[in-house]
């Protein structure tokens, strides 16, 4: 019987001499895959528009990026009565100027009032919007040139008129959202 006794007693103490070193090399582990405090742990952000080129015009003070993909066509005129056009316009490809209806997109920058550019395109529908962080003026028409539908939201800063327009046909575009959500307007030089 005490063979017995001498035999539980040692599992007994081999079971606990186990549960110790697994105890032991749990908590090593443990304490080895957690940084310490001091230690810097890298988060990596996606940038959405990391393909994608700016355009910016400090002289009139905005700024908006688009696909790379996309063709970039600038015109500037000067106009009376102080009336100044700056537009951009993006396409699939390379453009002459005044060929605006090729555009998927444009940008142009007036120094006028909100009622003078409305009024310049006679009977539109209209209605206050909230884009880049800005106030703005949605108005709906159809185009001069051809007649097709046409939306053309204007933000009124800094005695300019920034209006972007576009088909309300992509509106839905995830491109053309994104480019509307990247239109930064900032204090002229």
């Amino acid at each position: 019987m005490s063979e017995c006794k001498l035999t539980g007693s040692k599992i007994l103490s081999g079971v606990i001499l186990i549960t110790i070193i697994i105890g032991v090399g749990i908590h090593l582990l443990q304490k080895n895959n957690v940084p310490a405090e001091n230690d810097q742990i890298a988060v990596v952000v996606e940038d959405e528009y990391n393909d994608w080129e700016t355009f910016s015009n400090e002289n009139l003070g905005y700024s908006i990026k688009y696909p790379a993909n996309l063709v970039l066509t600038e015109i500037t005129k000067e106009g009376e009565n102080d009336y100044q056009l700056q537009a951009i316009c993006f396409s699939g490809e390379v453009l002459m100027e005044g060929a605006g209806p090729n555009c998927m997109s444009s940008v142009g920058v007036h120094k006028a009032t909100l009622a003078e550019e409305i009024n310049n395109f006679g009977e539109v529908d209209q209605k206050e919007i909230m884009i880049a962080g800005e106030k703005a003026t949605e108005i709906s028409y159809n185009g001069e040139m051809d007649g097709r539908a046409l939306v053309t939201v204007m933000i009124p800063l800094n005695d300019y008129v920034y209006a972007i327009t576009y088909s309300p046909e992509i509106k839905d575009d995830e491109i053309l959202e994104k480019m509307l959500e990247s239109f930064e307007v900032f204090v002229l030089k």
